[in-house]
């Protein structure tokens, strides 16, 4: 069902119900317009004429198309062209497969695209250098064949420098990682960086304050502090779990720090403080408790009756503030 109007724009009963209650009002108001010039002009229209009949700026047009297209509502080709899909066939905005272009076709349509032509130049200032042709294509693919933005194109370049990357392979599959995740706007992409460059902080932290940050981790050590940034538990704790681990086993164990952080975290845990309490508290009710060291539950990262507990606790606050300090 659908509802239907003389001269009117059509509107699907699934974009209503499914699509509609979950984009922005602006955008609503640009694809229902869009539908509706390329009813009138023999199936297509473009993002300038769209962006004229509306009065809106044209990259604010563009972004809200390009986010039409990752949802396979329209279609968004070269040059800006839109046109509407084929109501009985269901294709992906997007394939797995690149486009591939003849011999100078993209430098022809971005010579031809005022926009294009300034994310190219752009690119080449971000970058630092002049591209080749074969770079030239790739990053116009990201445009015609993953419906990236060029405003988008160029925050992702912005990204992948400040990562220390400029190697357009590795741009490109960044880009489609993007894809993937559902990238398709500035914001969405700001959001995105923050997050990963909080949690490299929180990384680089943890780091440091274990002495391993003049050093790669080792993939194990890699998929522990991931989880642990995953989980929330905190620089400081991380720093007493540390500390606490080294007293006990005399070495870096990273295994058992996250058997220690895991079930702190588990029974709600989540400061230095609250960790020293649980620990003396533990010791209180066992004083004389001779059970293996090795972690085997919630309270058996405490089973030992070879370490003094008040010295531990002394020692790792005290190291806690010097690492801390020096942040």
């Amino acid at each position: 069902m659908a509802y239907t109007h003389d001269d009117g724009v059509f509107l699907e009963e699934s974009f209503l119900l499914e699509i509609m209650p979950g984009i922005k009002a602006e955008h609503i108001k640009i694809y229902i317009f869009a539908k509706y010039l390329a009813q009138k002009n023999g199936g297509k229209t473009d993002l300038h004429s769209l962006a004229d009949a509306l009065t809106l700026d044209i990259s604010c047009v563009r972004e809200a198309v390009h986010s039409l297209a990752s949802m396979g509502i329209i279609l968004l080709g070269a040059n800006g062209i839109i046109s509407l899909p084929d109501k009985n066939k269901k294709t992906p905005p997007y394939t797995d497969e690149r486009k591939s272009y003849m011999s100078g076709e993209v430098s022809t349509i971005i010579a031809s695209d005022k926009e294009l032509s300034d994310m190219l130049s752009l690119a080449q200032k971000i970058l630092g250098r002049l591209l080749s042709y074969q770079a030239i294509e790739k990053l116009y693919g990201l445009y015609d064949w993953l419906g990236m933005s060029p405003e988008l194109i160029l925050r992702l370049l912005e990204y992948c420098v400040e990562l220390g990357k400029k190697d357009i392979r590795y741009i490109e599959k960044v880009a489609i990682s993007w894809n993937e995740m559902g990238i398709s706007s500035i914001n969405d992409a700001e959001s995105y960086i923050q997050k990963q460059n909080y949690k490299r902080t929180y990384q680089y932290s943890i780091q440091k304050l274990f002495g391993i940050d003049t050093r790669s981790l080792t993939p194990s050590e890699q998929k522990y502090i991931d989880s642990w940034y995953a989980l929330g538990i905190s620089k400081e704790l991380a720093a007493f779990a540390y500390d606490y681990a080294v007293s006990k086993t005399g070495k870096l164990a990273m295994a058992y720090i996250n058997k220690v952080l895991v079930s702190w975290h588990e029974t709600g845990i989540k400061t230095a403080s609250q960790a020293q309490e649980s620990i003396k508290n533990f010791v209180g009710q066992n004083p004389q408790t001779k059970t293996p060291a090795t972690p085997t539950g919630k309270l058996g990262v405490y089973n030992s009756g070879r370490y003094n507990y008040d010295e531990i606790d002394a020692l790792a606050r005290k190291k806690l503030k010097e690492r801390l300090g020096k942040e």
